[in-house]
């Protein structure tokens, strides 16, 4: 996925950003299920809860590989 927006306010958007979450980034959901919200981002993996997730707006890219050097094990494209 892509990161399109993050609608949030200035301090939660100042968070994100600080990560490396910004427009245009692009991550790979991991687990959505129960529980935070699981991403494999720039080699490594993130939980976020799912308030803060809420506001981060992406788009699904036409291929979605992982960031190089992955090391989750339910990630498809080991």
């Amino acid at each position: 996925m892509r990161i399109v927006k993050i609608d949030a306010g200035r301090g939660l958007k100042q968070r994100l950003l600080a990560l490396g979450l910004v427009p245009g980034a692009d991550l790979y959901l991991l687990a959505n299920k129960h529980g935070p919200v699981k991403l494999c981002f720039n080699s490594s993996r993130l939980a976020l809860g799912r308030g803060v997730a809420a506001k981060i707006l992406a788009s699904r890219a036409e291929e979605e590989p992982c960031p190089e050097g992955c090391a989750e094990e339910n990630c498809p494209h080991r």
